[in-house]
């Protein structure tokens, strides 16, 4: 069904950030990370799609990327805690 909808709405941030989420949880990360990064390019406010973006960086081992992407989120958004907790978490 979500594959019907990207080619339906191909530009639609949201579609794109949904299969972010069902590809993460399929354990396709990289194919993941490449939809939640298409969500932001349509929607650079679209903050959820940033955590996760982040988050899958991290779990990739992509360190530096997932606290560039977190400190993005928090210079936008300075009281997003949950940005706070996953740059904490980078540093563990």
């Amino acid at each position: 069904l979500l594959d019907q909808a990207l080619v339906l709405y191909p530009d639609d941030a949201l579609v794109q950030d949904r299969m972010c989420f069902l590809l993460s949880r399929q354990g396709r990360n990289k194919e993941a990370i490449s939809h939640a990064r298409k969500a932001l390019q349509l929607d650079p406010g679209l903050e959820v799609a940033a955590l996760k973006l982040g988050a899958l960086l991290e779990i990739e081992g992509d360190f530096k990327a997932a606290i560039n992407t977190y400190q993005k989120v928090l210079e936008k958004n300075s009281l997003n805690a949950d940005a706070h907790f996953l740059l904490a978490q980078c540093f563990e």
